[in-house]
């Protein structure tokens, strides 16, 4: 574990309301199915990835070929060159970006997988900062105040592409207010998660503790032992859904996701060969709509296999639950944090982000003193990949 730069406080704070209880008791159904044309320049684009893997392209060629147009909403000036962009600031690099990747409920529209990406395809870095889904947003005077809503909210039932128009739209509104450049977003289904893992032959890693949980009303059957084990998709579905003892509730539920997001880091780049990348292909096939070009994700593709493991930093926008005046527990960013993070990770300009700039309209002010309190009341650490992967009790983060 690593504190973030800048001297954020390290230590957790454990003061969180014992009767607070994150999300809904409801069975998540996913599903979207994509076109066959969309579909078959994914399966060559995998088919792409696994030869980069196999045998690298020269960074040199890879560039000249594929380097990417900058996606997003804000104007992006290029470095240096004395022009100014909306946040009236320069770039710092033409190899830094950010990516908003989601999961969502199809059902009902909700987004309850979200992460914030940064990848510096020079340096080899790679942060991710999850959102939990209960983070308090008020927006377009919209009732629902919680962040998974934010996806549905604009979602175009008349667009040739609506879920494409809604992560575009929760997008644009984390660019306006936390004053993050975001150049690429996807929405993902997951429906298909097991299967994924299935064919990638399970993932290797330490489950902490005993974990058991029984919710017929959810088809929710979760039964594992702790230890060493290979989680196959059905053991790893219950390890990322549990979360039924856990101090923090979907916080720890959290905590335990970036545990095993490091492991299936590890496994993707072990794993994927020739005898699996045409099931891999079709699983894409269902599973993912993108402002990214064909020539964006071979470009992308190239540099993630290089990337090292202990280059790979984890992280929970900052911030603690609370039960607002409408008798709803909501997650309630912690301004002071969440803006030291985004200069230290995600701030892909030359000048830091202000306090005026940052949240300007406060969007995410709750209401409370969580919002406002000072960054060190709040959980500020930092996880690498390569430590939670490796399993060591002190390597955990809290649950």
């Amino acid at each position: 574990m690593k504190d973030i730069d800048k001297g954020v406080n390290k230590d957790m704070d454990k003061n969180m309301d014992d009767d607070i209880s994150f999300g809904e008791k409801k069975q998540k159904k996913f599903g979207k199915r994509m076109g066959i044309v969309f579909g078959s320049i994914i399966a060559v684009i995998v088919i792409f990835v696994l030869l980069l893997k196999l045998t690298p392209l020269d960074n040199v060629i890879v560039d000249w070929l594929f380097k990417p147009e900058r996606g997003g909403t804000v104007e992006t000036p290029k470095p240096d060159d004395g022009e100014e962009g909306e946040l009236g600031i320069s770039m710092k690099s033409e190899t830094v970006f950010n990516f908003l990747i989601v999961g969502h409920d199809r059902a009902a529209n909700l987004a309850d997988f979200s992460v914030l990406v940064n990848f510096d395809t020079k340096k080899g870095t790679v942060n991710i900062m999850q959102i939990p889904r209960d983070t308090y947003v008020d927006y377009d005077g919209n009732w629902y105040h919680k962040i998974n809503g934010v996806y549905g909210h604009y979602i175009d039932s008349s667009s040739e592409n609506p879920e494409l128009e809604g992560i575009a739209g929760y997008a644009k509104l984390l660019e306006d207010n936390l004053a993050v450049k975001i150049d690429y977003y996807a929405i993902m289904d997951l429906d298909q998660f097991v299967n994924i893992i299935n064919v990638l032959g399970g993932v290797y890693m330490n489950v902490p503790q005993d974990l058991y949980y029984n919710d017929p009303n959810q088809n929710l059957h979760i039964n594992l032992k702790a230890g060493w084990q290979t989680l196959d998709g059905n053991m790893s579905e219950q390890f990322v859904r549990y979360r039924a003892t856990f101090p923090q509730g979907d916080i720890g539920r959290g905590n335990m996701q970036k545990v095993f997001m490091a492991a299936l880091f590890k496994t993707v780049k072990e794993k994927v060969n020739l005898l699996n990348i045409s099931d891999i292909c079709s699983i894409i096939n269902e599973n993912l709509v993108t402002n990214m070009t064909t020539g964006d994700m071979i470009y992308f593709s190239n540099y993630a296999f290089k990337v090292d493991l202990k280059y790979v930093s984890m992280m929970t926008l900052p911030g603690r639950a609370a039960t607002l005046d409408d008798g709803l527990s909501y997650y309630c960013m912690n301004r002071e944090a969440v803006l030291r993070y985004i200069n230290a990770y995600f701030n892909i300009f030359t000048d830091d982000v202000t306090e005026e700039e940052f949240d300007a309209n406060r969007t995410f002010d709750c209401g409370g003193t969580i919002y406002s309190a000072p960054a060190d009341s709040v959980e500020n650490i930092v996880y690498d990949a390569e430590a939670l992967s490796d399993g060591t009790e002190e390597n955990l983060p809290p649950t």
